[in-house]
């Protein structure tokens, strides 16, 4: 591979990281990617869950966001 410019690193690690989120699946994420598990509805995020979030009374950090 030789020596790599900053920016050849750069698209490297961009890639890399696209393929870590949205290609690698996980068993236990039920064979989903990290980007797939997360856009199951079940784990949506409403806006009175940000709310309370935010006023520090919810029960959503129990889904480690």
């Amino acid at each position: 591979m030789g020596d790599l410019s900053l920016d050849e690193l750069k698209m490297y690690l961009d890639r890399y990281i696209q393929w870590y989120n949205n290609v690698r699946i996980k068993n236990t994420l039920g064979g989903l990617s990290l980007v797939k598990y997360r856009l199951k509805p079940e784990l949506a995020i409403t806006v009175p869950d940000i709310v309370r979030l935010l006023h520090g009374n919810s029960t959503i950090l129990q889904y480690n966001l």
